[in-house]
Formats: structure tokens, C-alpha cells, sequence
């Protein structure tokens, strides 16, 4: 019988040596193969060449490799092999038959059968054995020259070990072994198709089983539809995503069993995954960005208006600048002289400061006239406002020089860019300005001494009281010069930019004090950061760990939920703002009424109230041209950089770039670039939020233009009048109307408050916004304060604004606080006609125009209208049969083909303002007034389940609260070295330095989410506890407490260790499960099994969690999960009695004075006697069980249990106690040293 060959012989060589100094190479053929006897033996590893001689030192270092990554060469596995060396899930695993799809069997049968026709056709396996009976002659004419039979030769190869042995049998093995061995690898390589494909036919990866499903449909064969596959598996980049759980849950598994290798193996494949998906995408990407601007283009209107508008404006403003020239240089000497007063100040400034002299002017050598020089003022042109004016040394409280601060005030845009004057067609417009204003007014521009032409035109202009005329306003326009241009043309120092600052105020034109506050802050945080490290590198940290947490995709989705939600509430509430509006236009009731109802009648109307819905869901396009377009003019450019360039802001403003040092440097690039990877994270998030806030901002300008001006915005910038509606001119702005520049600031204002990203109105709210933020570190605590104060704001103007409106009054009418702040003082010391003569209105103008609605108020109203409107309907949804008891969930129904009805909670937590709602609509169906009376044994109403409703502070859970609370604890505690005291800092602190450093992970966590949704994970509410609680001692607080919200979030936890992990033990019998984790991923919404009837029912008697109010209190888990566990099979006994026993009373209650009076209503009564009852039940229950639960505890615990339960004061002295007898310190994990602790502590006690 021949040698049975077991393995590879693609590597089977002609020649072996016996002995190092034998070489020969004998072809003489040996006539007896079939002499070679039979081997048992297992072929390990095939290597040419072997020695078996006595004695040979042999040198097989070229052969040894790590067993862990060896890989076998053979073609057919060296995929699967790759794929086990690093780690990967295996794609080939054995199949038994009721395992393999019945069309992978056919496949597989049919491409077999096909595979071995083939060979049988080539006679393949006749081929193979002849080449090695050749090979195998050459061998045994070898061993005959050495004069050494076959079985010497293997007696000496198993000497040398199993892999010399294994070489051995294959390089002898029969011909007919080899040739049908060749066969069987052929067949193997056809198993090895049916394997990978049955594989990824089961993959958690839903696109590669999704095409799997679909081809073995088709006529492919296995080979083909592998093919296929993993084509999609390199040019799909939604494949190559979806593969990114998968091996970052084999990096996981590698990691956890010290397979490192394979771990990096891995996540080298998250790297090439992403690349290729990287690639893959951006035409993809593009494609998709073609596809949105489509389909949100509308038909391209914006760009259509804007292109027409740049057209009309480009025309009218060339025709503006033809006639301008003319006039000027009709008035040539005037120009000169302005000219050169200009110079002759900017170079006065520039001595004082000891710098040298610069040049704006060229002079005409005929003439001796001056005229601008722009390749010299093109060099100066980065020149600011306090370069050009004269400034005092008058400075506020904080020591800021007052006179530059007003001068900032009038620049132009936000860069305060002092040289639009310098331009010479802005001169020529300026000096036909004067021209006209002096044939005007003659008088004012005679020569005097001292006085200059820009003198004249600064008095004229403010003394005469130009500022505020529509005369001034329509001769800019006729000219095409702005207002600011104008005014940076008649200022000469910084005290006048203060005279015209206070007339700027008067008539609505100064610059808003959202952007001179923004512009302040700016500077300070600049200052700061340049002077502190601290600043520049900690709080940037900061900065950057605040913009981690909003990265991942599920906000982004939640936020996009939560404008579905605000959005058309402001819709609805810009209905009630047009009636309110067309109102104030009629002196008495019925008229505003009348005019009211006429305005909601009218489709204008409807159609400007619900734009904002248009520009962000559909319309997109016209929404980016028209802002974009608008807040380009330097008047509004810090519109436009509050809306959109807040994280650049606050980049700048925290030193980057800025760094001076080579240490300062480095920490500059490092926190850059991980800055500028936070900025590519959140680029849905900002996508999002700059569609919301520009469809928000032009649907509010807008309609505010309409109802305020009576013209289309539109219309008007379409025949490029956007200089006239920007300098107010009497054709567009009516009188006592606001200016366009207030409009635009209020619109803005709007935006950034829609997507919760504005200043709170409320002064208070604003304050604690911008202290939190400003100290550096209270983001630490409250990440997010200007969106938790912002959205206090809005929930406190649904509910309440319209009570808060005549409240707000009444206070500042009582002060006269309800005036503007340049008449509060006057009105009370001036008589009414100097009154009038002063302000040219009366007194009772004035009180009548404070008394009637500003923009605030009739935004508190109709949010308030909107909002219990929104209430009333959450109220209705929550008051059906079958909603689930806890106010943040709404149950959901469902029924399948066989009339099965299966329900599921929706958590509206993250969908802002839904849990909020939901409170106020609960609190609603529990109140004595219109509900059932039963506020008292409701959960929701607990103080701390109210703020973190409301404030988004996790009132329990969360660090702030547990920080403020134990520190002085542990302040004493470090004072009096008490251990227990400190294990509790240890404890607190050690929880939120892991929360804190848990948050730069947020990102990651969407692969655990990801791999719940594919299957790869437990979905099951696992008990973490196990993976890090402290031990039993007071020692390793810090540490394990630290590691909780690691372990919590499973970003560095193996799925095998997780699904191993017990169930966390609750009241429940069975927990619920997550469920939907695909909804929670991609749209941000929390689905989860149904409670139980009897969980919800202790959820409606007032426990929002009832395992934490009613279960164990032990501090050991093993005892803790016996109590709880032994809860669980009582509870639905323990409920039903409850129930009985409650019903008893309410049914009493009907007709019993003393139990109505006690309970204000029969549901009141069953509620507070039901959950009395359970209170007490479980309270004895525990009681009775608790000698049992503590047999789950070691005696170390038990031990410490009575150390802990002493008071401060015993135990202090305990240890004070045990080091004055024992001369050293206790410790905490030994037994006997903590009993003499207790034993001293008593004492003391006694």
C-alpha cells in the first residue's frame, strides 16, 4: 500500500541531502516506487531540503517563522489565512448541510460537478502524477547512491522531528496519492466558494447580504457572485463603511486576547476601509451635492434675482459715478482741500506716535490741485479707523480708550477698514455731496479760522440736524454713497465719532450691540490668549471637546428633527405677528380687528409666514444667493460673521496662530489641526445649521419688509435699489418705520435663536450664559450654556410670554424705564413744551409710542399662542389608552398580518422642544384643575426631574451636581484624613474625570451603535458594574469610578465580553431591549421595548426609575442583584394586591367626606394608597431578605459595611485611635485592622 499523501506537494523538489558533504545528483530512475512503505504521520510544513545524517549540525533558521502568522502558501487559502492572521471574523467556516442556503447547494454541486469534468477532460491529476513519479525516481536513485533504503531514510527524518518527517512523506508519496490529492484540492476550492459565500450570504453587514441575497438569483455562478461581491466591497463606499464595525469588532476580540498583531491588522483595515470609502465618495459626494442644489435649487431664483440685481446695481451705480465726477471736478479746489486736510491730519496722528509721514495725494503741476494717488492709497490700505482720527486719553471703568471704542464703532463692517473716502469715485461722490450742501447752506461753509471743510461738514451734519433728515438720506442715495461712507468722510477725531454716535442712536442707525458686544469680546479673549497659556491651550482643548460632542451624525439628525418641530411653530407664529401688525395701524379696536382679519385673509400673508419652511426644506439656493448677497455690503458684513463664523471666531480669538515661542508654536499646530479635524467632523452639523439659519433669515427679512414697508424686498433688489433700502431712503422707508440695518440685525437675531445659538433677551439668562463661557471652565460642566439659556427662553415665551409682556410694562413704566434711555431724564425734569421743542414730539406721543408693542413683545405673544396651541396636542396624544407613563416616552403601536398588536416607546429626549412639552402637557393631566389630581404621586414633578427637563443638567447622574455636593465633604475629609470621606471625593471625581475624558470619544461611540444595529453587539441592557466596581476596601475609588463611563459606553469592550455580561438585575423580569439601533443611528431617534404592565404601572404612581427608588440599597452587587432579583418574582403579586387594595379606597372615596377632602380626587386616591402600599411592602420585604443577600458577600465587605455605618466623628477618632496604638496606618483591605476600627469607634460612641 502506498504512502498516503495529507498536504500541499506544490513545493515537492527532485533532490534532498542526506549528508552536508554529499552532493549528488544522480537521474537514475528507480523501477520500484511502490517499495516506499506507509506513514501515519501528519504533513505539518512542506520545505525542500532536509539532512537526515547522523551527527550534521543542520541549520533551519530560514525555516522557522511564528507559528501565530505563518502562512501557508497554497493559493486556494491564502485569503482566508490572510484574513486569520489579522484577526478577521472568519469568511470560510465548517457548514453543515441545514446551515447553507439550498441555492448556495445547487450553485455549489453544479460548479463542483463542472470543476471536476474539467480535470477529468484536461486529465490533470494524470498529469501531475507523472511529473512527480519523475521527481520521485530522481529521489530514490539519491537514497540508492547513499546506500540507504526508504525506511532508513524515515527513521532518520523522524529523528529530526515532525516537520522532517511530514517533508519526508510527501517528497515519497505515490504518483496516483499526489495526483488525486490535486483533485480533492480542486473540489476543496469549490467548498471554499460555497463557504465565503454563505458567509457573507449571513454577514452583518446588511449591503454585502443584501447582494448576496439578490445574485443567487441570478444565473451567476459561486465564483462570479464572489467576484461581484467583492467588487462592491472596494468601490462601494457604503460597503466599505458598514465593514468599519466589523473589523473595529475584530480589533476589539484581538485586542481583548492579547493578539495584538492582529489588532493593528485590524485596524490597518478601519484605515484602508475609510481611504477607499474616502475615495469612493467624492464622486459620490458630488454626485449627491448635484443632486440637493437640484432639487433644492426651486428654479434657480436666486441666482436669477441676485445676477439681475448685480446687473441693475453694476448700470445705476456707473451712471451715479459719471455725474458725481462731473460735479467734483467742478469743484476741484474744494476736493483738493479736502484732500490735503485729510493728509495733514492722518500725518499729524502719525508724528504724535513718532512714525513717519505717508502720502495719499498726487499734485497736478498745471493747476497745483491735489487728487487721490491710488497706487499710494491702494498701500495703505489696510488702515483702521484709529490710525486715521485723533483720539483722547478718555477711558472707561475697564481703562478702554473710549474715544477708539466709538471710532470702531462707526467703521465699516466688522474690520472697521477706515479708507472708502481714499477711493476716488467715493471722493468725487462726498465733494458733490458738499457741493450740494453748500449751495444749500452757504453760510456754513465760510472760511474761519481754525476751521477745515471736513469741520464744516461735521457741524453741518450734526448741529444742523442732517443726520436725521430724509434729506441727507435721498442725497446719498442720488450720489451712490452709504451712510457709513458718509459718515467715516465727515468725522475728524474720536470725540466727534462719539457726538455722531449719540445721534446715530436717536434714529436707529448706530451699530448693533449684538456685534459692538461680539466685537469687544473678540478683542478681550485676544488679549487673553496672547498673555496666557492657559487660555491658548487648555481652553482650546475645551473648545475643541465641545465641538467633539455635537459630531456625530445622530445630532446632526436630531437637530434637523427638532427644526421639523420649531420651525413651523415660528410659522404659525408669524401669522399672529402680521394680524398683530396690521393692527397697530388702526386707533381703535374694531379698526385693528377689522385690518387683522384682512391680513390673515390675504395669500400673501399665509405665503410669507410659511417661507422660512420653503427656503430650508425646498428652496435652498434662493436662500444662500440672497444672503449672501445682502450681507456682502461692509454695513452688514458683521451679520454675516455672527451667523456663520463662530467656531473660526472663537479659534482666532484663543490665540491660534498667534504663538510666538517654539513651545507656543508646537501647541499651536498640534491644537490646530486636531481643531481643524473637529471643523471636517461637524460638517453635517454646520451644513445643517447654516440651512436652517439662512432660510430662517431671509423668510424673516423678508416678510418684515412687507409688513413694515409695504414694498417686495425682492422686487426692489431685482431693480438693484439695494443702496437706497440700505441708506433708508423716505422712498423706501416709511416714517416712524425701522431702519433696514435694524430689521436685518432682528432677522439675524432670528436665525441664530431657531437653531438655539443666539443671546438670550433676557438679561439674566444672558449674564449666566456669558459667565460660564467666559470663565473656561464652566463649559466643563455645562457644555452648551448659551443653548441651555437660549432654549429656557424660548420654553419660557411658549408657555408664558403673553403674562410676561404687560408684567414687563408695568415694572419699567413705574421707572419710566420703558422709554428710550436718552428721554428717561428729561421727561421727569423737562417742562412738555421744552419736551416737545427738544425731541419734537409730545409727551404723551412718547408714553403712547412706549405703551404699544415692540418687536419683543409681539414675539412673546405669538409664541405664546403657538405654543399652548403645540401643548394641547401633545396633551391629547399623551391622554390615549395605552401611552406609556413616563412623560419622556410615547408609546406606539403597531399591528402585523395577523392582527397581533406589538407596541414600542419612542424616547423624545434628544428631540428638543418634545420632552419638554410632554412635561408641561403631563403636569396638565395630573393637575387639580384639569386633570386628575395627581401631581402629588408623580415623578416628573421632583425637583431634580424638573431641571433636567428644562436645563438638559443630568440632575442624578451628571457630574455637576455630585461635584458641588460632595466637595465639602471631601474638603473635610482631607483635613481630618478620614478614609472615607476621601473615598467619596475619590469616587465623585474619579466619575467625572472619566465622563469628561469619555467625551472625546463621542465620535467613536457610533461604531458600538452601529454594531447593536448589525448584530455584532448585545442589544440587552448589560450590567457594566462587574467590568469596573471598585473592590470592596475604600482603596481604587478613584480609579475604577474612572473607568466607568469607558466601560458604560463599550467603546473599548470586546462584543464577546459584553454579550457574556450578565442582564442588569431590575424589577423587571424581563428588560426591555434597545431596539431600531439602524433609527437611532442615522435619524438620532431612541426606540426601546415597551415597559411591562406592571414597571408602567409603578411609573404612574411616581417612580420615574424603579429600580433606583425601590430596589436594594446595598452597596455590594452580589447582594444588590439578590434583593433586586428576588423583587422581580414578588412584583406582580405585590402590584396586583395594590391595586385591590387602592381600588377598595377609591371606591370609598366616592362617598366619603373625610377621604375627598384628604384626596382631591377618586384616580388621587388610588394612586397615593397604591403607592403607599408598595413603599411599605417592599421596605419589609428587604428587610426580611436582607440576612440572605449579605450571603452573596464576602466578609470584607460585610465588615466595611459597619466602618462606613459609623459616624464622621467615630471614625475620625477610630483611626487617630489605631495609629497611636499600632504606630502606623490601617489598612483598608485587611479584616482585622478594620474590626479594630469598629471596636475602637463603639468605644468611642459608648
Amino acid at each position: 500500500m502506498a504512502d498516503p499523501v495529507l498536504s500541499n506537494t506544490s513545493n515537492l523538489k527532485p533532490m534532498f541531502k542526506i549528508a552536508e558533504e554529499e552532493n549528488s545528483n544522480t537521474n537514475n530512475p528507480v523501477n520500484n516506487i511502490n517499495t516506499i512503505s506507509d506513514s501515519d504521520s501528519t504533513i505539518l510544513n512542506v520545505k525542500p531540503m532536509f539532512k537526515i545524517a547522523e551527527g550534521e549540525e543542520v541549520d533551519d533558521s530560514r525555516w522557522e517563522t511564528d507559528p501565530t502568522t505563518n502562512i501557508n502558501l497554497n493559493p486556494v487559502n491564502l485569503s482566508d489565512q490572510t484574513s486569520s492572521a489579522l484577526g478577521k471574523i472568519p469568511t470560510s467556516t465548517p457548514m453543515i448541510a441545514e446551515e447553507i442556503d439550498a441555492r448556495i447547494q445547487i450553485k455549489f454541486e453544479e460548479q463542483r460537478d463542472a470543476t471536476n469534468a474539467r480535470i477529468a477532460e484536461s486529465e490533470y491529476a494524470k498529469l501531475v502524477a507523472e511529473e512527480h513519479a519523475i521527481q520521485l525516481k530522481e529521489r530514490m536513485a539519491e537514497l540508492k547512491s547513499r546506500n540507504m533504503t526508504v525506511d532508513e531514510a524515515r527513521e532518520k527524518a523522524a529523528m529530526r522531528g515532525p516537520d522532517a518527517l511530514a517533508n519526508f512523506e510527501s517528497n515519497f508519496a505515490s504518483p496516483e496519492i499526489v495526483g488525486e490529492q490535486k483533485r480533492k484540492e480542486s473540489e476543496e476550492w469549490s467548498e471554499t466558494a460555497r463557504d465565503r459565500l454563505v458567509a457573507r450570504l449571513n454577514s452583518p453587514n446588511m449591503i454585502t447580504s443584501g447582494i448576496t441575497d439578490q445574485l443567487l438569483d441570478g444565473p451567476f455562478t459561486l465564483s462570479e457572485i464572489n467576484t461581484l461581491i467583492l467588487t462592491d466591497e472596494i468601490i462601494n463606499p457604503a460597503t466599505s463603511l458598514l465593514e468599519v464595525p466589523v473589523h473595529y469588532a475584530n480589533f476589539q476580540e484581538a485586542f481583548k486576547e492579547g493578539r495584538y498583531w492582529a489588532a493593528s491588522g485590524n485596524l490597518a483595515m478601519i484605515g484602508i476601509e475609510l481611504t477607499a470609502a474616502k475615495v469612493a465618495l467624492k464622486p459620490v459626494a458630488k454626485g449627491i451635492t448635484n443632486v440637493w442644489k437640484y432639487a433644492g435649487r426651486g428654479k434657480q431664483k436666486g441666482y436669477d434675482t441676485v445676477q439681475l440685481a448685480i446687473k441693475n446695481e453694476t448700470e445705476l451705480y456707473d451712471k451715479i459715478t459719471a455725474a458725481n465726477k462731473v460735479i467734483a471736478d467742478s469743484n476741484a479746489q474744494m476736493r483738493s482741500d479736502y484732500i490735503v486736510e485729510y493728509e495733514r491730519r492722518i500725518n499729524s496722528i502719525r508724528n504724535d506716535a513718532g512714525e513717519a509721514p505717508i502720502s495719499i495725494s498726487k499734485q497736478d503741476e498745471k493747476t497745483g490741485l491735489f487728487s487721490i494717488d491710488t497706487e499710494k492709497t491702494r498701500e495703505q490700505g489696510s488702515m483702521i479707523v484709529t490710525d486715521a482720527y485723533r483720539t483722547s486719553d478718555r477711558t472707561d471703568a475697564a481703562g478702554q480708550n473710549l474715544d477708539k471704542m466709538d471710532l470702531e464703532n462707526l467703521g465699516m463692517g466688522t474690520d472697521n477698514i477706515a479708507i472708502p473716502i481714499l477711493k476716488p469715485e467715493k471722493l468725487d461722490a462726498l465733494i458733490a455731496i458738499a457741493a450740494t450742501l453748500k449751495k444749500q447752506n452757504p453760510n456754513s461753509f465760510k472760511r474761519s479760522k481754525g476751521k477745515t471743510l471736513i469741520d464744516n461738514l461735521f457741524e453741518l451734519t450734526v448741529d444742523k440736524d442732517l443726520l436725521a433728515s430724509d434729506e441727507l438720506l435721498d442725497m446719498l442715495n442720488k450720489h451712490g454713497m452709504s451712510y457709513e461712507e458718509y459718515i467715516l468722510g465727515v468725522v475728524g477725531s474720536g470725540s466727534e465719532a462719539g457726538r455722531l454716535l449719540q445721534k446715530l442712536s436717536q434714529i436707529g442707525r448706530a451699530r448693533p450691540k449684538s456685534l459692538t458686544d461680539m466685537r469687544q469680546n473678540q478683542k478681550l479673549a485676544t488679549e487673553k490668549s496672547i498673555r496666557s497659556i492657559f487660555e491658548s491651550t487648555v481652553i482650546r482643548v475645551e473648545g475643541a471637546r465641545r465641538g467633539i460632542l455635537v459630531s456625530s451624525w445622530a445630532t446632526t439628525a436630531r437637530n434637523i428633527t427638532s427644526a421639523a418641530i420649531v420651525q413651523p411653530m415660528h410659522s404659525i407664529a408669524n401669522l399672529a405677528d402680521a394680524v398683530l401688525i396690521a393692527g397697530r395701524s388702526s386707533d381703535n379696536v374694531s379698526g385693528s380687528v377689522l385690518s387683522g382679519l384682512y391680513t390673515l385673509g390675504s395669500k400673501s400673508t399665509w405665503k410669507d409666514s410659511f417661507s422660512n419652511l420653503i427656503y430650508i426644506f425646498k428652496d435652498q439656493e434662493y436662500a444662500k444667493e440672497m444672503t449672501e448677497y445682502i450681507l456682502k455690503y461692509p454695513e452688514l458684513s458683521g451679520q454675516y460673521k455672527k451667523m456663520f463664523d463662530g467656531i473660526g471666531e472663537i479659534q482666532t480669538n484663543l490665540g491660534r496662530g498667534q504663538a510666538t515661542t517654539r513651545t507656543g508654536k508646537f501647541l499651536d499646530g498640534t491644537m490646530s489641526k486636531i481643531e481643524d479635524g473637529v471643523q471636517f467632523l461637524n460638517t453635517p452639523n454646520r451644513w445643517q445649521d447654516h440651512v436652517m439659519r439662512r432660510g430662517t433669515f431671509v423668510s424673516e427679512l423678508e416678510r418684515r419688509f412687507k409688513l413694515e414697508y409695504g414694498q417686495d424686498l425682492q422686487q426692489l433688489i431685482k431693480e438693484g435699489k439695494i443702496q437706497e433700502i440700505l441708506n433708508d431712503t423716505s422712498n423706501i422707508r416709511p416714517d416712524g418705520a425701522p431702519s433696514f440695518l435694524t430689521l436685518v440685525e432682528e432677522s439675524t437675531k432670528k436665525s441664530m435663536d431657531l437653531t438655539f445659538a443666539g443671546t438670550p433677551n433676557n438679561k439674566l439668562l444672558e449674564g449666566i450664559s456669558n459667565t460660564i463661557v467666559k470663565s473656561g471652565v464652566g463649559t466643563m460642566f455645562v457644555p452648551f450654556p448659551r443653548f441651555v439659556m437660549t432654549s429656557l427662553e424660548w420654553m419660557g415665551d411658549h408657555t408664558t410670554g403673553a403674562f410676561q409682556v404687560p408684567l414687563r410694562k408695568a415694572l419699567l413704566k413705574s421707572r419710566n424705564a420703558d422709554l428710550p434711555e436718552k428721554m428717561q431724564k428729561d421727561f421727569i425734569e423737562l417742562s412738555p413744551v421744552q419736551f416737545n421743542k427738544k425731541y419734537k414730539k409730545t409727551k404723551d406721543q412718547v408714553r403712547k409710542e412706549a405703551g404699544s408693542f415692540t418687536t419683543r413683545d409681539r414675539e412673546q405673544i405669538t409664541r405664546n399662542l403657538v405654543g399652548w396651541a403645540a401643548i394641547y396636542g401633545v396633551y391629547k396624544v399623551r391622554d390615549t389608552e395605552g401611552m406609556s407613563s413616563d412623560y419622556k416616552r410615547f408609546t406606539l403601536k403597531s399591528e402585523n398580518e395577523n392582527g397581533e398588536v406589538s407596541t414600542e416607546d419612542l424616547d423624545v429626549t434628544a428631540q428638543y422642544p418634545m420632552r419638554q412639552m410632554s412635561w408641561i402637557a403631563e403636569y396638565l393631566r395630573r393637575s387639580n384643575l384639569v386633570g386628575d389630581g395627581t401631581l402629588d404621586s408623580w415623578a416628573g414633578f421632583d425637583f431634580k426631574e424638573v431641571l433636567e427637563t428644562f436645563t438638559g443638567i443630568q440632575a442624578r447622574t451628571g457630574t455637576t451636581n455630585i461635584w458641588v455636593d460632595e466637595i465639602q465633604n471631601f474638603i473635610g475629609g482631607m483635613q481630618a484624613e478620614d478614609k472615607e470621606n476621601t473615598a467619596s471625593f475619590n469616587r465623585i471625581f474619579g466619575r467625572f474625570i472619566g465622563q469628561y475624558s469619555a467625551s472625546f470619544f463621542v465620535p467613536m461611540t457610533q461604531i458600538v451603535t452601529a454594531q447593536r444595529a448589525m448584530g455584532i453587539r448585545s442589544d440587552e441592557m448589560k450590567d457594566h458594574a462587574d467590568l469596573y466596581a471598585a473592590s470592596s476596601n475604600l482603596e481604587g475609588q478613584f480609579s475604577s469610578n474612572m473607568s466607568r463611563s469607558f466601560f458604560q459606553n463599550e467603546l473599548f469592550i470586546a462584543p464577546s465580553t459584553v454579550n457574556a455580561l450578565n442582564e442588569r438585575e431590575t424589577l423587571a423580569k424581563e428588560n426591555p431591549k434597545r431596539i431600531k439601533q439602524g433609527m437611532k443611528l442615522f435619524f438620532g431617534l431612541n426606540y426601546y421595548e415597551s415597559d411591562s404592565s406592571d414597571i408602567d404601572f409603578l411609573k404612574d404612581i411616581g417612580w420615574t426609575d424603579p429600580t433606583y427608588s425601590l430596589g436594594s440599597k446595598k452597596r455590594e452587587k452580589p447582594a444588590k442583584n439578590y434583593v433586586n432579583r428576588e423583587l422581580s418574582k414578588i412584583l406582580p403579586d405585590m402590584v396586583d394586591t395594590a391595586k385591590r387594595e387602592a381600588s377598595l379606597v377609591a371606591k370609598k372615596w366616592r362617598t366619603n367626606p373625610y377621604l375627598q377632602k384628604t384626596y382631591k380626587t377618586e384616580t388621587a386616591a388610588f394612586n397615593t394608597v397604591a403607592r403607599q402600599y408598595i413603599k411599605d411592602q417592599f421596605s419589609n420585604f428587604k428587610t426580611e431578605i436582607s440576612k440572605d443577600a449579605d450571603l452573596e458577600v464576602n466578609e470584607l465587605a460585610l465588615v466595611l459595611r459597619k466602618y462606613k455605618a459609623m459616624n464622621d466623628t467615630s471614625s475620625k477618632a477610630a483611626i487617630l485611635k489605631f495609629r497611636e496604638l499600632e504606630k502606623r496606618e490601617p489598612i483598608w483591605s485587611n479584616i482585622d485592622d478594620l474590626e479594630d476600627l469598629i471596636f475602637y469607634g463603639r468605644n468611642i460612641e459608648k
